[in-house]
């Protein structure tokens, strides 16, 4: 059996050489019957191999960190130690081919092994186990330690970071099994579309390029039914982020929100549908308002810090300025379509009932509630700083000046405009 790998050789007499890995072919056999089973290093600097004998030469297996597709062999002579890195799943299989070669199963035996045996078991573990144990967890931090064969279809907790990827890795889209993903400090602009349907619980994007590029495209992901259903930390802080993706609101299930150290300007009213939103991150960003709809919201915690919030004074003042401008010619005569979402919500209809038209759907989603009186509002003109409240009560907020903030929003009627 051969096995592709990477492998640095370190003398024992002599360990503060450490050496280098090597790219190599670890080859496993014998000559004949009566030849000794050994194992030959291949590597491009010698072709022709290095012999290192097995049988009674076998100092020990160290496979501590065999499921990250490490271990290494010790030999007694020479006195070397021969670490290898390589596909976990393969390394466990070449260790098991070892076992099997060295101390074969003996006809009506199998409980009664020589003091040689058991050493080797000893040494080896049981391997059987090793092969029925799934790799779950990989992590990687350089290009050299992605899986020749790609990655294991058991994977459920995948840490690339620090690589410099370009693009999301696409066998990602094969681990069915993935719950965790964290692809932190690359230069990803964008994820694949079938991100969406991946049953991923936790999302890591720090420090990549998202939000680059104004393509609303790019989030498409975000639309997956499975990825909705199941996202509950989103963590996408230091990118390139200008608007929060409208989409991000269809994660229902989110808990965790992370959008700091980004370039945000705004944040969509949508976030109202995050009804079990617990923690929201918007530190080091260029805020100067929220939407209204925020207050809607029942959160453990909310950072504002290092953003481009008025002072109390100012916002005040603001607020003043804007409702002064708004006279009753502002108020438009609802369009068709908001008229019938307007009778979907009187006759109390479900939002996701087959026989709604789905830009009806659309609407009811979208729209704001009325930054007054708290009603759903339709008319799609926002004001900017109508109002000037703070958050709800039970809210932990962290801020550099007061908890009053200044809010954008719609008013469903003019009445509303001199309520308080």
């Amino acid at each position: 059996m051969k096995l592709l790998c990477e492998t640095n050789v370190i003398r024992r007499s002599n360990r503060e050489i450490k050496g280098r890995f090597l790219k190599s072919t670890l080859a496993i056999g014998k000559k004949d019957e009566k030849s000794k089973l050994c194992i030959i290093l291949i590597t491009s600097s010698n072709k022709t191999g290095i012999k290192y004998d097995l049988t009674n030469n076998l100092a020990g297996i160290f496979r501590k960190f065999v499921d990250e597709g490490k271990c290494t062999i010790s030999f007694v002579l020479p006195e070397v130690d021969l670490q290898i890195k390589a596909d976990s799943i393969q390394l466990k299989a070449f260790l098991n081919v070892m076992k099997n070669e060295l101390c074969p199963p003996k006809d009506g035996q199998s409980k009664d092994l020589g003091k040689n045996d058991n050493k080797l078991i000893r040494a080896f573990g049981s391997t059987n186990k090793m092969m029925n144990d799934e790799v779950t967890k990989l992590n990687i931090t350089k290009r050299s330690e992605f899986p020749i064969k790609g990655f294991p279809r058991t994977l459920k907790e995948l840490h690339i970071t620090g690589v410099g990827c370009l693009q999301m890795p696409i066998g990602i889209l094969n681990l069915a099994k993935l719950t965790h993903l964290d692809l932190t400090s690359n230069k990803i602009e964008k994820l694949h579309k079938a991100v969406g349907n991946l049953n991923i619980n936790q999302l890591i994007l720090t420090d990549n390029l998202l939000g680059k590029s104004t393509n609303l495209k790019d989030w498409e992901w975000l639309n997956g039914r499975n990825i909705q259903l199941s996202l509950h930390t989103f963590i996408i802080s230091r990118n390139k982020l200008k608007m929060v993706p409208v989409s991000v609101a269809k994660c229902e299930k989110l808990v965790c929100l992370d959008l700091s150290f980004n370039e945000l300007l705004s944040v969509p009213f949508s976030i109202k549908q995050l009804r079990q939103l617990k923690t929201l991150n918007l530190n080091n960003n260029e805020l100067k308002s929220l939407p209204c709809t925020i207050r809607s919201l029942y959160l453990d915690l909310i950072d504002l810090s290092t953003n481009q919030f008025p002072s109390y004074t100012e916002s005040l003042e603001l607020s003043q300025n804007s409702l002064s401008n708004i006279t009753s010619h502002n108020f438009k005569f609802p369009t068709l379509f908001e008229l019938s979402s307007r009778c979907v919500m009187r006759q109390q209809i479900p939002f996701m009932s087959l026989n709604i038209p789905h830009i009806i759907k659309e609407i009811l989603y979208h729209s704001p509630n009325c930054s007054k009186c708290g009603s759903l509002c339709f008319d799609r003109t926002i004001y900017k700083n109508i109002n000037f409240v703070s958050l709800n009560a039970k809210t932990r907020i962290t801020t550099d000046n007061s908890s009053y903030f200044l809010i954008d929003g719609p008013l469903c009627k003019y009445s509303c405009l001199n309520s308080k």
